[in-house]
């Protein structure tokens, strides 16, 4: 019974790795200011850190608004483990498990108080701000740069 879970939660930590390793570490590895046998080490310690650190409260939002923590049981963990892990392609972790999650809780409340719960409302809007607001600071100091030859 703990076998499928086990495999899956596998292949989703395989999926963190590309899509969390590659973002987080490449402008370092790509200056030379870190090794690369380094960075899986280094990977696993700030995701086991940003767990002690910030689990808890990341499990009483997300509880408290979307899914409580009675509903949860074996199976629907393995179906968010799945649902996490079947995306194909590099996309954050955070985003993908939330978004089953809000799958799971809008399958036992409804889409309309799911989608009417302002801890939804928040990260929708973050979603599609933080992005946006990347790429603009992004090409700005790129821009200032080259205008500026500083590298």
């Amino acid at each position: 019974m703990l076998l499928i879970p086990f495999l899956i939660a596998m292949f989703l930590a395989i999926n963190m790795g590309g899509s969390g390793t590659s973002p987080s570490f490449s402008a370092a590895y790509g200056s030379n200011i870190i090794k690369k046998n380094l960075i899986p080490g280094l990977f696993g310690l700030f995701v086991l850190l940003g767990a002690l650190i910030a689990g808890r409260k990341v499990i009483l939002t997300i509880s408290g608004g979307i899914l409580p923590v009675e509903d949860m049981n074996a199976s629907l963990a393995t179906l968010l483990l799945f649902s996490s892990a079947a995306k194909g392609v590099p996309v954050s972790l955070v985003q993908t498990s939330t978004a089953a999650i809000m799958g799971l809780g809008a399958s036992k409340v409804g889409w309309g108080k799911i989608l009417a719960n302002n801890i939804i409302k928040r990260l929708l809007v973050v979603w599609v701000i933080s992005p946006l607001i990347s790429l603009c600071l992004s090409f700005l100091f790129t821009t200032v740069e080259h205008k500026l030859n500083l590298l």
